[in-house]
């Protein structure tokens, strides 16, 4: 949405300079974010798919997986879209620079790119820096074993046993995609249900059709009415 700000704004004829500390325009969405996950949960989609097909008379082999192949086309979902920003951003004579910027003051950024500082004045400014995944303090950080959402999208391997901290909609599509490609799930949730706030009346539906595959889902209050 910021981009297409951003585009919005040089079709208006402002001079446009976007800056962005990663090689690839998109953001956190794009790259590590929506775009990647929504391309696991189709894959996750088809599988399941092909296995309720029992009940109606079909059956097909177990899937074989490749993750390197998964873990490519799902970058090569990514880099379409990537590569489609930046030709928008060219067609628009849009000025991108890639760094970290600082305000210096209330119309200049000093840009930290890879061959020193650039300052980039302006009259108007988008803030769009994005989100990064919370570190809990009394987390492990330093153990491989523990991933925060950006891990998991990167597909590194399928463990036989995957713990979810977090019965949100980011924990959840996790556990979606995981539980698809052959892990044992178990999901963990500080409220008293799975994606908190939520109307109860459509979580219940939800809740009883994984719970028949998950190993566990346990909420702070397991008499909840689910």
């Amino acid at each position: 949405m910021v981009t297409q700000r951003r585009f919005r704004a040089a079709d208006l004829g402002k001079q446009v300079v976007l800056v962005e500390r990663e090689p690839v325009l998109g953001g956190v969405c794009l790259n590590v974010g929506c775009i990647p996950s929504k391309a696991l949960l189709h894959t996750a989609l088809v599988i399941h798919e092909a296995e309720q097909m029992a009940q109606h008379g079909i059956t097909f082999a177990k899937p074989e997986l490749d993750l390197d192949k998964l873990r490519a086309w799902k970058q090569s979902v990514t880099k379409t879209l990537n590569d489609g920003l930046a030709g928008l951003a060219k067609q628009r004579k849009v000025t991108v620079i890639q760094g970290t910027g600082q305000f210096s003051s209330a119309n200049t950024l000093d840009v930290q790119t890879a061959s020193g500082v650039t300052q980039v004045q302006f009259q108007q400014a988008i803030i769009a820096a994005g989100s990064q995944p919370t570190k809990i303090p009394s987390f492990p950080h330093d153990d491989a074993r523990l991933w925060d959402s950006t891990d998991a999208l990167a597909l590194p391997f399928i463990p036989k046993k995957l713990l979810i901290v977090g019965g949100g909609i980011i924990g959840l599509e996790m556990a979606t995609v995981y539980h698809a490609l052959g892990s044992s799930i178990s999901v963990v949730e500080l409220m008293d249900q799975i994606i908190p706030g939520c109307d109860k009346d459509l979580i219940t539906p939800l809740f009883r059709q994984i719970k028949k595959q998950y190993a566990n889902i346990l909420a702070r209050n397991q008499s909840n009415g689910y």
